[in-house]
Protein backbone atom coordinates (compact mmCIF):
# COMPACT_ATOMS: atom_id res chain seq x y z
CA UNK A 1 0.00 0.00 0.00
CA UNK A 2 1.43 3.40 -1.24
CA UNK A 3 2.23 6.07 1.90
CA UNK A 4 0.42 9.12 1.28
CA UNK A 5 2.53 12.21 1.07
CA UNK A 6 2.56 14.87 2.91
CA UNK A 7 1.90 17.23 -0.18
CA UNK A 8 -1.43 14.84 -1.07
CA UNK A 9 -2.57 14.98 2.22
CA UNK A 10 -2.45 18.92 2.29
CA UNK A 11 -4.24 18.99 -1.15
CA UNK A 12 -7.29 16.96 0.74
CA UNK A 13 -7.11 18.72 3.40
CA UNK A 14 -7.56 22.37 1.23
CA UNK A 15 -10.21 20.56 -0.88
CA UNK A 16 -11.86 19.36 2.02
CA UNK A 17 -11.80 23.17 3.19
CA UNK A 18 -13.03 24.14 0.00
CA UNK A 19 -15.76 21.82 0.27
CA UNK A 20 -16.96 23.03 4.21
CA UNK A 21 -16.70 26.67 3.13
CA UNK A 22 -18.81 25.89 -0.42
CA UNK A 23 -21.53 23.87 1.80
CA UNK A 24 -21.60 26.60 4.27
CA UNK A 25 -21.81 29.39 1.96
CA UNK A 26 -24.87 27.72 0.18
CA UNK A 27 -26.63 26.60 3.69
CA UNK A 28 -26.09 30.58 4.79
CA UNK A 29 -27.35 31.43 1.24
CA UNK A 30 -30.52 29.26 1.37
CA UNK A 31 -31.12 30.60 4.84
CA UNK A 32 -30.89 34.21 3.98
CA UNK A 33 -32.93 33.68 0.65
CA UNK A 34 -35.63 31.32 2.51
CA UNK A 35 -36.18 34.65 5.68
CA UNK A 36 -35.92 37.00 3.06
CA UNK A 37 -39.12 34.98 0.97
CA UNK A 38 -40.91 34.48 4.73
CA UNK A 39 -41.05 38.37 5.42
CA UNK A 40 -41.72 39.04 1.88
CA UNK A 41 -44.95 36.08 2.25
CA UNK A 42 -45.89 37.98 5.87
CA UNK A 43 -45.57 41.46 4.18
CA UNK A 44 -47.59 40.11 1.18
CA UNK A 45 -50.41 38.77 3.87
CA UNK A 46 -50.04 41.29 6.01
CA UNK A 47 -50.72 43.88 3.17
CA UNK A 48 -53.75 42.41 1.41
CA UNK A 49 -54.82 41.77 4.89
CA UNK A 50 -54.85 45.66 5.33
CA UNK A 51 -56.65 46.05 1.87
CA UNK A 52 -59.84 43.79 2.84
CA UNK A 53 -59.96 46.24 6.29
CA UNK A 54 -59.89 49.27 4.44
CA UNK A 55 -62.13 47.68 1.44
CA UNK A 56 -64.52 46.33 4.31
CA UNK A 57 -64.59 49.51 6.23
CA UNK A 58 -64.69 51.61 2.49
CA UNK A 59 -67.72 49.90 1.37
CA UNK A 60 -69.28 50.65 5.75
CA UNK A 61 -68.88 54.25 5.06
CA UNK A 62 -70.50 53.91 1.55
CA UNK A 63 -73.19 52.18 2.87
CA UNK A 64 -73.62 54.58 5.72
CA UNK A 65 -73.29 57.44 3.79
CA UNK A 66 -75.97 56.28 1.56
CA UNK A 67 -78.42 55.57 4.38
CA UNK A 68 -77.74 59.27 5.46
CA UNK A 69 -78.74 60.00 1.83
CA UNK A 70 -81.82 58.03 1.45
CA UNK A 71 -82.78 60.06 5.26
CA UNK A 72 -82.77 55.94 6.87
CA UNK A 73 -84.33 57.21 10.17
CA UNK A 74 -85.63 54.04 12.17
CA UNK A 75 -86.42 54.72 15.71
CA UNK A 76 -85.63 50.69 16.66
CA UNK A 77 -81.87 51.28 14.67
CA UNK A 78 -79.53 52.17 17.02
CA UNK A 79 -77.29 53.95 13.77
CA UNK A 80 -80.37 56.22 12.76
CA UNK A 81 -81.03 59.84 13.44
CA UNK A 82 -84.23 60.74 14.82
CA UNK A 83 -85.64 62.97 11.66
CA UNK A 84 -85.28 66.55 11.21
CA UNK A 85 -87.58 69.03 12.11
CA UNK A 86 -90.93 69.82 10.56
CA UNK A 87 -90.06 73.06 9.65
CA UNK A 88 -86.86 72.32 7.62
CA UNK A 89 -88.20 68.88 6.58
CA UNK A 90 -89.56 70.10 3.05
CA UNK A 91 -85.90 71.93 2.33
CA UNK A 92 -84.00 68.57 3.25
CA UNK A 93 -85.95 66.31 1.56
CA UNK A 94 -85.86 68.61 -1.54
CA UNK A 95 -82.01 68.41 -1.08
CA UNK A 96 -82.41 64.67 -1.03
CA UNK A 97 -84.66 64.57 -4.49
CA UNK A 98 -82.30 66.79 -6.30
CA UNK A 99 -78.84 66.07 -5.79
CA UNK A 100 -77.81 69.28 -7.36
CA UNK A 101 -79.22 71.20 -5.01
CA UNK A 102 -77.78 71.67 -0.96
CA UNK A 103 -79.50 71.81 1.75
CA UNK A 104 -79.18 75.16 1.97
CA UNK A 105 -80.13 76.08 -1.33
CA UNK A 106 -83.06 74.16 -1.10
CA UNK A 107 -83.26 76.29 2.37
CA UNK A 108 -83.46 79.33 0.21
CA UNK A 109 -86.34 78.32 -2.38
CA UNK A 110 -88.56 76.89 0.22
CA UNK A 111 -88.10 80.06 2.45
CA UNK A 112 -88.54 82.38 -0.52
CA UNK A 113 -92.04 80.43 -2.05
CA UNK A 114 -93.40 80.88 1.87
CA UNK A 115 -92.38 84.56 1.40
CA UNK A 116 -94.33 84.67 -1.76
CA UNK A 117 -97.49 83.41 -0.38
CA UNK A 118 -97.17 85.57 2.62
CA UNK A 119 -97.18 88.41 0.50
CA UNK A 120 -99.91 87.43 -1.22
CA UNK A 121 -102.32 86.68 1.78
CA UNK A 122 -101.42 90.42 3.24
CA UNK A 123 -101.48 91.81 0.16
CA UNK A 124 -98.35 94.05 0.25
CA UNK A 125 -94.42 93.94 0.22
CA UNK A 126 -92.62 95.84 2.03
CA UNK A 127 -88.91 96.42 1.88
CA UNK A 128 -88.75 95.61 5.44
CA UNK A 129 -89.68 91.67 5.13
CA UNK A 130 -86.40 90.90 3.16
CA UNK A 131 -85.19 91.30 6.85
CA UNK A 132 -86.18 87.80 7.38
CA UNK A 133 -83.81 86.61 4.48
CA UNK A 134 -80.68 88.35 6.21
CA UNK A 135 -81.73 86.86 9.70
CA UNK A 136 -81.30 83.39 7.81
CA UNK A 137 -78.26 84.25 6.40
CA UNK A 138 -76.91 85.18 9.91
CA UNK A 139 -78.66 81.56 11.28
CA UNK A 140 -76.59 79.95 8.86
CA UNK A 141 -73.42 81.47 9.59
CA UNK A 142 -73.96 80.62 13.25
CA UNK A 143 -74.97 77.26 13.08
CA UNK A 144 -71.67 76.22 10.64
CA UNK A 145 -69.60 78.14 13.00
CA UNK A 146 -70.82 76.15 16.05
CA UNK A 147 -70.33 73.23 13.96
CA UNK A 148 -67.01 73.59 13.01
CA UNK A 149 -65.67 74.54 16.60
CA UNK A 150 -67.93 71.69 18.52
CA UNK A 151 -66.82 68.70 17.55
CA UNK A 152 -69.76 66.53 18.41
CA UNK A 153 -71.70 68.69 16.28
CA UNK A 154 -69.99 68.42 13.54
CA UNK A 155 -71.06 65.70 11.12
CA UNK A 156 -67.55 65.15 9.52
CA UNK A 157 -66.00 64.15 13.28
CA UNK A 158 -69.19 63.15 14.49
CA UNK A 159 -71.18 60.79 13.05
CA UNK A 160 -74.91 61.45 12.96
CA UNK A 161 -76.22 58.41 14.72
CA UNK A 162 -73.26 57.01 16.36
CA UNK A 163 -73.61 58.23 19.70
CA UNK A 164 -74.86 56.04 22.95
CA UNK A 165 -79.28 56.23 22.81
CA UNK A 166 -79.08 58.50 26.05
CA UNK A 167 -76.90 61.18 24.42
CA UNK A 168 -79.34 61.46 21.68
CA UNK A 169 -82.22 61.62 23.56
CA UNK A 170 -80.18 63.95 26.05
CA UNK A 171 -79.19 66.41 22.33
CA UNK A 172 -82.63 66.29 20.94
CA UNK A 173 -84.17 67.34 24.65
CA UNK A 174 -81.72 70.04 24.81
CA UNK A 175 -81.92 70.92 21.43
CA UNK A 176 -85.81 71.56 21.27
CA UNK A 177 -85.93 73.55 24.52
CA UNK A 178 -83.81 75.82 23.37
CA UNK A 179 -85.40 75.88 19.91
CA UNK A 180 -88.58 76.60 21.48
CA UNK A 181 -87.03 79.55 24.12
CA UNK A 182 -85.23 81.24 20.95
CA UNK A 183 -88.79 81.57 19.22
CA UNK A 184 -90.47 82.54 22.02
CA UNK A 185 -87.86 85.71 22.31
CA UNK A 186 -87.58 86.23 18.64
CA UNK A 187 -91.67 86.47 18.93
CA UNK A 188 -91.66 89.07 21.18
CA UNK A 189 -88.62 91.68 19.13
CA UNK A 190 -88.85 93.71 16.40
CA UNK A 191 -86.40 92.11 14.45
CA UNK A 192 -88.10 89.40 12.22
CA UNK A 193 -86.93 86.17 12.21
CA UNK A 194 -86.50 83.48 9.43
CA UNK A 195 -89.19 83.61 6.83
CA UNK A 196 -91.46 80.29 8.77
CA UNK A 197 -91.32 82.38 12.10
CA UNK A 198 -91.73 85.53 10.14
CA UNK A 199 -94.88 84.21 8.34
CA UNK A 200 -96.33 82.93 11.87
CA UNK A 201 -95.91 86.14 13.75
CA UNK A 202 -96.61 88.16 10.44
CA UNK A 203 -100.08 85.99 9.36
CA UNK A 204 -101.07 85.83 12.66
CA UNK A 205 -100.92 89.96 13.17
CA UNK A 206 -102.48 90.48 10.28
CA UNK A 207 -105.66 88.06 11.10
CA UNK A 208 -105.60 88.79 14.48
CA UNK A 209 -105.20 85.22 15.30
CA UNK A 210 -103.54 83.65 18.49
CA UNK A 211 -100.24 83.16 17.56
CA UNK A 212 -99.72 80.08 19.49
CA UNK A 213 -102.57 77.86 18.02
CA UNK A 214 -101.47 79.16 14.56
CA UNK A 215 -97.66 78.17 15.15
CA UNK A 216 -99.06 74.99 16.21
CA UNK A 217 -101.39 74.62 12.76
CA UNK A 218 -98.30 76.17 10.62
CA UNK A 219 -96.20 73.22 12.13
CA UNK A 220 -98.22 70.39 11.45
CA UNK A 221 -98.93 71.56 7.74
CA UNK A 222 -95.14 71.47 7.39
CA UNK A 223 -95.00 67.84 8.50
CA UNK A 224 -98.11 67.09 6.38
CA UNK A 225 -96.00 68.55 3.46
CA UNK A 226 -93.09 66.88 4.18
CA UNK A 227 -94.71 63.70 4.77
CA UNK A 228 -96.45 63.91 1.17
CA UNK A 229 -93.19 65.00 -0.46
CA UNK A 230 -91.19 62.08 0.82
CA UNK A 231 -94.01 59.47 -0.15
CA UNK A 232 -94.37 61.01 -3.66
CA UNK A 233 -90.33 61.34 -4.20
CA UNK A 234 -88.69 58.44 -2.74
CA UNK A 235 -91.85 55.99 -1.75
CA UNK A 236 -90.91 55.96 2.35
CA UNK A 237 -90.18 58.66 4.79
CA UNK A 238 -87.22 59.98 4.55
CA UNK A 239 -85.84 62.60 6.50
CA UNK A 240 -88.86 62.53 8.82
CA UNK A 241 -88.21 60.83 12.16
CA UNK A 242 -90.03 59.72 15.26
CA UNK A 243 -87.87 63.02 16.59
CA UNK A 244 -89.93 64.99 13.52
CA UNK A 245 -93.49 63.51 14.80
CA UNK A 246 -92.73 64.50 18.47
CA UNK A 247 -91.54 68.14 17.82
CA UNK A 248 -94.43 68.97 15.64
CA UNK A 249 -97.09 67.78 18.73
CA UNK A 250 -95.19 69.92 21.62
CA UNK A 251 -92.58 72.69 19.75
CA UNK A 252 -95.90 74.92 19.70
CA UNK A 253 -96.82 73.95 23.12
CA UNK A 254 -93.35 74.68 24.51
CA UNK A 255 -93.09 78.25 22.50
CA UNK A 256 -96.52 79.27 23.96
CA UNK A 257 -94.88 78.16 27.96
CA UNK A 258 -91.93 80.14 27.46
CA UNK A 259 -93.86 83.04 25.84
CA UNK A 260 -96.02 83.34 29.30
CA UNK A 261 -93.15 83.21 31.37
CA UNK A 262 -91.14 85.89 29.95
CA UNK A 263 -93.90 87.93 29.85
CA UNK A 264 -94.33 87.14 33.25
CA UNK A 265 -90.91 87.90 34.19
CA UNK A 266 -89.84 90.24 32.08
CA UNK A 267 -91.16 93.83 30.09
CA UNK A 268 -89.42 94.75 26.72
CA UNK A 269 -88.50 97.82 25.67
CA UNK A 270 -87.11 98.76 21.84
CA UNK A 271 -84.11 100.52 22.61
CA UNK A 272 -84.30 101.99 18.67
CA UNK A 273 -88.20 103.05 18.74
CA UNK A 274 -88.22 104.60 15.40
CA UNK A 275 -86.24 101.24 14.04
CA UNK A 276 -89.25 99.13 16.00
CA UNK A 277 -91.98 101.35 14.37
CA UNK A 278 -90.81 100.59 10.96
CA UNK A 279 -90.41 96.90 11.37
CA UNK A 280 -93.76 96.70 13.12
CA UNK A 281 -95.80 94.57 10.71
Amino acid sequence: MRRRTRGSRRRGQSFCRHVFVAKTERLLYNTIVCDFRRRKERQTRRDNNNSYEKDTNTQRSRVFIRARADGAVRGDDGSADFGVSMIVAPAYILSLKFSFLTFGQSEYIVQALLFIVFCILVKRVRLVYFVSFLTALIYGGVLDLWRSIIPILNPSVTAPGSMELWLRITLFTAGMVMTALTVALFFRSYIYPQVYDFFVKGISAHFSLNRDKFKIIFDFSCLAVACAMTLLFFGRFNGVGIGTVIMTCINGLLIGMFGKLIDRCFVFVPLFPKLEEKMRL
